[in-house]
């Protein structure tokens, strides 16, 4: 009786340590994957120059002193890293400079102030816009002096790109508007 406990004893070590090198040897396996077994991993979507240039614009209403008021914002992103942002109300007031690309974000850095009339005022600041995808722009904080109208702004088709930069000859707008 005394051997049979001892073989079982000896038995249930083996089997005791085997267990344990079994654990470790499925921890050791997640930690090496990064905790992912059975999760799907999210492409990571990279955004370029070329991918995102071109005019984005957004079309709503807003109210001002009681009354409803078309406002608009229209961004243009060229490939060479230039911009124009315009927001209008009334008149149009807006931003040209140069942008820079990081993750999901457009980081807008301000150079000149434009109004309503040909003039250009030097101003620097920036403004952060979030990339939904090369097809849509989310804009939180468009003003248009003391009015707010936050919105997501659409890409415009690219045989709409002509008629909207011929207004624009403060920028060189010929690496969009391609052979029309």
């Amino acid at each position: 009786m005394e051997k049979e406990n001892k073989r079982l004893k000896i038995l249930l070590g083996i089997l005791s340590i085997f267990a344990m090198g079994l654990c470790c040897y499925f921890a050791y396996t997640v930690y090496k994957l990064g905790n992912n077994t059975g999760k799907c991993v999210e492409e990571k979507v990279v955004y370029s120059y070329d991918s995102m240039e071109g005019v984005y614009k957004l079309n709503t209403e807003v109210e001002i002193e009681g009354s409803n008021q078309k406002a608009s914002a229209t961004l243009y992103l060229l490939k060479n890293g230039t911009f124009k942002y315009e927001q209008n109300i009334l008149a149009p007031i807006g931003q040209i400079g140069n942008y820079i690309i990081e993750g999901h974000k457009i980081i807008l850095n301000y150079v000149f102030k434009t109004g309503s009339d040909s003039s250009l005022i030097v101003v620097n600041g920036t403004k952060e816009l979030i990339i939904n995808g090369t097809n849509s722009i989310n804009d939180n904080s468009i003003k248009w002096g003391t009015v707010d109208f936050p919105g997501t702004l659409n890409r415009v088709e690219k045989g709409d790109y002509k008629e909207l930069f011929n207004m624009y000859n403060t920028l060189n707008h010929n690496d969009i508007i391609k052979d029309q």
